[in-house]
């Protein structure tokens, strides 16, 4: 059997106690730290500073149920709460469905929108519904913003039979650009450099077969040291 298959078994049946990799990690903290800075500065590099600048619009709309009288209790009045969150909650599933999405790329044309860049949000305790839509484009953003809110009050009257949505605040063209955290950015990063030097640092000492010293070769062969040849600086 080759020497690097006998240090590999050896390895395996002994395995790396706590002990070991305390040490291991103090001597090779500094492939940690090379590891963190890298990661940390192409973590600022690629989603702070070069990150392409986006946009959000957002519409608000208000959610009503037509059989909800004027006049109620307070327990009728918290029973059609209820039901009009649930309603929201609907809606909210068919603002972001193909059949809105398909409609509002036929009536735009020029609008390349993934399903992924709209969100709507049902706040809880309350029938307000806000649609958002994210992209490069702020005035696009704007006008596809207000064609969803559009198409999904067409859609609902069709598909449920209510005319229960009333638009609160048609989407505004937003003037500045979404800003990603760097706080949260630098913390990511940081937790993606400390894990990949980490495994670095066992990679190595797992596939590193050399024999650096005399209690390496006892570790690995469990033979007994004849002689050892000390290094020789040519002087």
């Amino acid at each position: 059997m080759r020497r690097t298959e006998i240090i590999m078994d050896n390895r395996k049946e002994q395995g790396l106690t706590a002990e070991k990799l305390m040490r291991l990690f103090i001597e090779k903290w500094y492939i940690c730290l090379i590891s963190v800075v890298v990661t940390m500065l192409a973590g600022m590099y690629f989603f702070v500073i070069n990150a392409p600048a986006t946009y959000t619009a957002y519409t608000t709309i208000y959610v009503t149920d037509e059989t909800e009288e004027k006049n109620v209790g307070a327990a009728q009045e918290s029973t059609a709460l209820t039901v009009n969150e649930k309603l929201a909650k609907d809606y909210a599933i068919i603002a972001r469905s193909n059949r809105v999405l398909n409609t509002v790329k036929a009536n735009m044309p020029n609008l390349d929108l993934p399903q992924s860049a709209i969100g709507v949000k049902a706040y809880p305790d309350s029938r307000i519904l806000e649609v958002s839509v994210t992209g490069k484009d702020p005035v696009l953003m704007a006008e596809a913003a207000n064609e969803i809110t559009e198409v999904l009050i067409k859609e609902v009257s069709e598909i449920i039979s209510k005319n229960n949505i009333q638009i609160i605040d048609l989407a505004s063209v937003p003037q500045q650009p979404n800003v990603i955290n760097p706080k949260i950015c630098l913390i990511a990063s940081f937790l993606v450099g400390l894990i990949l030097g980490v495994l670095i640092i066992l990679c190595v000492e797992i596939f590193d077969t050399r024999i650096k010293g005399p209690e390496d070769f006892k570790e690995h062969f469990n033979e007994p040291v004849l002689g050892v040849i000390p290094k020789y600086d040519g002087k």
